[in-house]
């Protein structure tokens, strides 16, 4: 374990990001559950721990250098659109329990084994949604959500589509994508942010497992 903690603590410094000592056996703790859970159900195609730690554990831990510049108050409501596996929801419900964290995902399924794998982890703060997006808008999550996180889903026009009708004024989007971004998917971005009237913020660029960068949406008060 004395390896992993170590491999851990460097790719965040990687990334610029210094984890509390107490946060990071959680963080292991939970990676090791998902792959115990992956072999039962299909979450992620990386079935190493090294693989996992550096291309979903690390990568998650990106929102953090946006929390920099713009922390979130004690109570914030976050969404981790598509969650899939539970990357990057479950990291951040992990680092903040302060925060509610919604995981949205329409297959049910893959919830229900984020779900399991969470059995010995404090969770308390997570809430499991399956259900698609737009269907959230129109009841629990309509206009609520501070802050809304989404990891390999779609394009950024497609996701600020689904999420728009969520996020409160002043709410932030934050989308992982390859760096540079597809000048084509940045064309259609910054057409729907103009269309919902968001802000497109600065990326912040940084490298996990390859050259990386978060796209930044905050919704125009």
């Amino acid at each position: 374990m004395t390896d992993i903690n170590a491999h851990l603590r460097d790719s965040a410094a990687r990334m610029g990001i210094q984890l509390r000592p107490e946060n990071e056996p959680l963080l292991l703790q939970w990676l090791q559950a998902i792959l115990e859970e992956n072999t039962r159900v299909n979450l992620t195609a990386l079935r190493t721990p090294e693989a996992a730690l550096e291309g979903l554990l690390a990568d998650s831990l990106a929102f953090e250098l946006h929390l920099r510049e713009h922390p979130l108050p004690r109570g914030a409501v976050v969404a981790d659109c598509g969650s899939g596996g539970g990357f990057p929801g479950v990291v951040a419900a992990l680092l903040h329990p302060e925060w509610i964290v919604h995981l949205v995902d329409s297959r049910a399924k893959k919830l229900k084994a984020v779900e399991r794998a969470l059995a010995q982890l404090p969770h308390a703060n997570l809430r499991f949604d399956a259900e698609r997006m737009e269907a959230l808008a129109l009841g629990a999550l309509g206009r609520r959500l501070d802050l809304v996180l989404s990891r390999a889903v779609g394009s950024v026009a497609h996701v600020l589509e689904l999420c728009h009708p969520c996020m409160k004024p002043g709410a932030v989007m934050l989308l992982w994508k390859s760096d540079p971004l597809d000048a084509e998917e940045e064309a259609g971005g910054r057409a729907a942010a103009q269309r919902f009237r968001y802000e497109w913020l600065p990326s912040i660029r940084y490298t996990s497992f390859k050259p990386s960068q978060l796209v930044r949406l905050r919704r125009i008060p």
